[in-house]
């Protein structure tokens, strides 16, 4: 009953508000009667759907949807930041570059403002970074901080893939596909730690679901474009995807449509103004051209090979390796794991392991209904975002986190399946809904225990605790082991060095090479083998490596796997 009456208080005093600010400026302005009507109507409408019985009836109408969606983002945010625990080099490096130039203007290679961070000598994505800005402003530069896009951006897309399914589908598909996507466990991992890649579909999805919702209002179609323009930013891989999605779209909307010329063309030059930056990025490194650098944004030349030339046939491979590209994509397919642990979870699978056959049915009923249709239906925008995704595929060796903008189709297309299987009696509708939640069950109860474990090494589970204890023991040097991929970001990152001291002293062992390994910057030495040529205040050391500093010289403090010696003065 309290909460009862604070909701109509709650209401009462938003519509005592309106009528009076409304009325206020109806008077001022003089309005003609018929503008006074349509005032009053929308107090009606006011009155009548925020009343406390309309919201209920919203609940109980919805309730299905709304448990989901519980379900989804508890699964997303519980113990956020502490499974997985640590950072990986990834991660740290794009949340360090984006802080850098949000605090001081510049990256650790001192371009202003870059389109592309040139990172460790061969680039990463500057967007996604960008994006933890907000974060970043309350919370500083932290694990939490630099993965918050990644949550917010996932718990976006469950509201977006049930309306993107309720405008492809009917409310028991869409309700269908926001359920497998909640309790998927690539999109649940995905929305958990922040690696550059994992944004990528996210940004796709809203494309697509403006590019739905243009097929009634034209004005969304220069959106879509725009956010597509965006994705280019996000990963690699768009340079693909973006490019075979959009012409497949012109071509749709064009023949299918009949969207006219002016509207596609506007959406055009929004598209190409949008992506300019970036593909005078790739021509600068294709080219080795000059960078660009203005004051408000700069287009670096990277100092090594960029990795979109290595990872990919367009740029840097060949025909040939075709046919081997798609093997390798069927049988990551199939089996669901690349055998990288922060990917997928052995057992489990992308889809899990039944979502596949849902998934394969699903596609041949949309290609089936789109084939009847003859074109004009929205599911056609779905099997361009899958074709795209398997042109990828053929262009480059691929991994989970290089193919993942097709598994958002795939999940569309595996509850167009489920549901198709689910159509024949409630009793195989439970059935295969039960199952999923059999393995989701087991999936979560693996995650927040054995996986927190399993992914240490990975994560460098408490290397970042015991370099802030070494950095707030001394202002002297400090020497960071080895053992460590890429010791010198982590250093960056817990000390919060800014980056023209780290510009200015850094020393590399292989200057220029697609990844630089660095020896040294500021007072922070990397590798125990360097640090013998004199006493460093403080060392931070590898659990291995804990016994030659377990005497009484040193105080030890351990971190999981990590841990800080101090000598004794």
């Amino acid at each position: 009953m309290r909460l009862h009456a604070l909701y109509q208080s709650i209401i009462a005093n938003i519509v005592k508000t309106c009528d009076t600010s409304v009325t206020q400026f109806f008077c001022s302005m003089q309005v003609p009667f018929q503008e006074s009507m349509k005032k009053a109507r929308i107090l009606h409408a006011l009155r009548t759907h925020l009343t406390w019985s309309h919201f209920v009836r919203t609940l109980r109408g919805n309730w299905d949807i709304c448990l989901i969606l519980l379900i989804g983002i508890l699964v997303r945010t519980w113990a956020f930041g502490d499974i997985p625990a640590g950072l990986n080099q990834d991660e740290a490096a794009t949340g360090y570059d984006a802080w850098a130039v949000l605090t001081n203007g510049i990256d650790r290679n001192a371009f202003p403002f870059p389109v592309m961070f040139v990172s460790w000598g061969s680039g990463m994505y500057a967007l996604n970074g960008y994006l933890a800005w907000p974060f970043m402003l309350f919370l500083g530069l932290s694990e939490v901080s630099i993965r918050m896009p990644h949550l917010v951006l996932g718990i976006a897309s469950l509201i977006l893939f049930y309306a993107l399914a309720r405008r492809c589908t009917d409310r028991p598909t869409a309700v269908m596909a926001l359920f497998l996507l909640s309790i998927n466990p690539w999109h649940i991992m995905i929305s958990r730690w922040g690696l550059d890649s994992n944004v990528l579909p996210g940004m796709f999805l809203i494309a697509v679901f403006l590019l739905v919702l243009g097929l009634q209002k034209r004005i969304y179609l220069p959106w879509a474009a725009f956010v597509l323009g965006l994705c280019l930013y996000l990963y690699g891989t768009a340079y693909v995807v973006v490019p075979v999605f959009l012409l497949l779209t012109l071509i749709a909307l064009r023949l299918f449509w009949k969207t006219t010329w002016s509207t596609l063309g506007l959406s055009a030059i929004v598209g190409f103004i949008t992506g300019l930056p970036i593909a005078l990025y790739v021509l600068i490194n294709q080219f080795q051209w000059s960078s660009i650098v203005l004051p408000f944004m700069s287009i670096p030349r990277l100092s090594g090979v960029p990795r979109f030339q290595t990872v990919s046939s367009v740029f840097g491979g060949n025909g040939s390796e075709i046919l081997h590209n798609l093997t390798d994509f069927w049988r990551l397919l199939l089996w669901q794991d690349d055998g990288l642990i922060w990917n997928s979870l052995p057992g489990y699978g992308l889809l899990y392991l039944i979502g596949l056959p849902f998934a394969i049915v699903g596609l041949l009923i949309a290609i089936h209904r789109v084939w009847m249709n003859r074109g004009k239906d929205p599911l056609i925008f779905l099997l361009a975002w899958l074709f795209s995704s398997i042109v990828l595929a053929a262009l480059q060796s691929v991994n989970v986190n290089r193919i993942n903008i097709i598994f958002l189709p795939l999940i569309f297309f595996c509850a167009l399946g489920v549901q198709a299987a689910a159509s024949t009696g409630k009793f195989v509708r439970n059935g295969i809904v039960a199952v999923f939640l059999i393995f989701f069950l087991f999936f979560t109860h693996t995650y927040f225990t054995w996986y927190k474990t399993e992914a240490a090494d990975d994560f460098f589970t408490g290397l970042g605790p015991a370099i802030e204890t070494a950095v707030d023991a001394t202002d002297g040097p400090i020497c960071v082991t080895d053992r460590v991929n890429m010791p010198y970001i982590f250093a960056l990152f817990y000390s919060k060095t800014g980056p023209r001291e780290f510009a200015e002293t850094v020393q590399y062992d292989n200057p220029g090479a697609e990844f630089q390994w660095a020896r040294s910057f500021g007072r922070f030495t990397f590798g125990l083998g360097r640090c013998t040529d004199r006493d460093y205040d403080a060392y931070v050391i590898h659990k291995d490596e804990i016994e030659s500093y377990d005497n009484e010289s040193y105080d030890l403090h351990i971190f999981d796997f990590y841990a800080t010696a101090l000598p004794r003065r």
